[in-house]
């Protein structure tokens, strides 16, 4: 099918393709209107390690930050994305998503959790949640491997979002499917009722030819037959006698001659 023949069938469809369009962007709209948004809010922690100096005093921790304590995070980042933990909030919220990766643009040791949901509060609540128990994560791992308290790493809040950031992608999606779905839908109908009427039509057209061209034989055989009935009848009936020219007429009588003789003289004039 040519480009050309597919916009001949658009323009003679042109009435049933606009209302297919005009129903799709409803549609659309209206899917799109009723799927909410997803608000996503997220924040950043940072992890220090204890320094101790020579004489048992403590000393900056920022001046350690290229050691491996990277390793820490990610252990924590793998930890905190479980299924058993996922299950903890999605059971609430089944809509929720969250991620817990190390910040790898920088070297140093950041986790950044980010959380996504369609309401506001259970993004933030998760959100809450998430960094209380990455941080008595990391002190019952440190616990358990038998590590001095006064060696322990420590994980605090570096950053927030001050607001969270709306994602209008998935009722655009949506209403973008409904859309599409409904036009090609709209021209699936009009380019299958045109196949149809390509299909049937010229066997229609034939039916119609032969049904004709029966009808005429059948008149025409009507006509026939009777004309030879017509003939046979003409043949066995009898025909009216022919006047025979050498047929004598009958004389008139002696009685009627004065008479007519007496006619043709009155008749003359003097």
């Amino acid at each position: 099918m040519t480009l050309r023949i597919f916009w001949d069938i658009i323009s003679r469809w042109r009435w049933i393709v606009i209302i297919g369009i005009m129903m799709g962007l409803a549609g659309g709209a209206y899917v799109a209107w009723l799927t909410p948004v997803v608000y996503q809010v997220k924040a950043t922690y940072l992890f220090l390690s204890p320094v101790l100096s020579g004489d048992g005093k403590a000393g900056n921790p920022f001046l350690q930050l290229g050691n491996s304590v990277s390793t820490t995070v990610d252990i924590l980042s793998v930890s905190l994305r479980d299924g058993k933990t996922a299950s903890t909030y999605v059971d609430v919220y089944p809509n929720l998503t969250y991620t817990a990766t190390r910040d790898t643009s920088l070297s140093a040791p950041l986790m950044i959790i980010s959380v996504e949901d369609e309401t506001l509060e259970s993004a933030t609540s998760t959100l809450a949640s998430l960094g209380g128990e990455l941080s008595r994560r990391l002190d019952i791992l440190q616990q358990n491997a038998g590590a001095p308290t006064s060696q322990w790493i420590t994980v605090s809040q570096f950053t927030l979002d001050p607001k969270p950031v709306i994602s209008f992608a998935t009722p655009m999606r949506n209403g973008v499917v409904v859309a599409l779905g409904t036009i090609l839908l709209s021209l699936i109908i009009v380019l299958t009722v045109e196949h149809r009427r390509g299909v049937v039509g010229p066997r229609r057209s034939r039916r119609s030819r032969r049904s004709r061209r029966s009808r005429r034989l059948r008149a025409l055989q009507a006509l026939r037959a009777a004309r030879d009935k017509r003939s046979q009848q003409g043949a066995a009936g009898t025909e009216p006698p022919e006047p025979d020219s050498d047929a004598e007429w009958p004389s008139p009588s002696p009685a009627s001659t004065p008479t007519l003789v007496s006619k043709l003289v009155g008749s003359s004039p003097n």
